[in-house]
């Protein structure tokens, strides 16, 4: 998972530099910045069940992305986090502290912390069919309504595998 942002973080960087036309790493000149808008989006997103079991990436890599994050977002007022994933964020809601919970209502009623997309997992990561995605996505909306009291706004997809798949037979079953 690692190397996947590793490389995404490179990709980007590859595309400041063409824009830039420097190959030297220079800061953007203001006025060649103008077309160009960058985003760097702190999230939750990693694989359930790609590599590892579901467990082992929490064990090994989710929970200590909830723990930081939720120290770090007090620290600095312009810091945002977005949870993609609703079957890694329940493991972590059940085991967190009520202060830790405290702090989540909070950071969600702030807008420091949303919900984007909130299945249960991206559709790539599991889902074969459109209906699966449809309850997957169904699942992981009732629980943030129940205990946030809001939806997500945004969708978030990283992997186009299933989604470009279901929607090519959309198009099939629709005669398109």
């Amino acid at each position: 998972m690692r190397s996947i942002f590793v490389a995404g973080f490179l990709a980007l960087l590859l595309l400041l530099q063409s824009v830039s036309g420097s190959s030297s790493g220079q800061v953007l000149q203001e006025e060649k910045r103008a077309g160009v808008t960058a985003w760097i989006v702190p999230h939750s997103h990693d694989d359930v069940g790609w590599l590892k079991t579901i467990d082992e990436y929490y064990e090994q890599e989710v929970r200590q992305i909830y723990n930081t994050v939720i120290e770090e977002l007090d620290k600095r007022a312009d810091r945002k986090f977005i949870i993609v994933e609703m079957a890694f964020f329940t493991m972590w809601w059940a085991e967190a502290t009520e202060q830790q919970k405290a702090l989540v209502f909070k950071y969600v009623e702030l807008k420091k912390v949303e919900f984007v997309l909130g299945g249960w997992c991206m559709n790539d990561d599991a889902d074969p069919t459109y209906s699966a995605s449809i309850n997957q996505m169904s699942e992981g909306h009732r629980f943030i309504f129940d205990t946030f009291g809001v939806m997500p706004k945004y969708g978030w997809h990283i992997g186009m595998a299933s989604l470009f798949l279901s929607f090519f037979f959309f198009l099939f079953l629709s005669s398109v």
